[in-house]
């Protein structure tokens, strides 16, 4: 099975919660197949560096 298929399957069983899915792009999941799953454009959130 893989990751795609995994998280299409957490959906099917309520997992609803976009940011879930988000770690998975870049590591089994692409983009398109993350806005296939959660209906939303993925987009990498910023982090603050430790140095600011």
């Amino acid at each position: 099975m893989t990751v795609y298929d995994q998280c299409k399957l957490f959906k099917s069983w309520g997992q609803n919660d976009p940011d879930y899915y988000r770690v998975f792009v870049g590591v089994g999941l692409t983009e398109a197949q993350y806005k296939e799953i959660t209906g939303q454009e993925y987009q990498e959130t910023a982090t603050a560096s430790a140095d600011e």
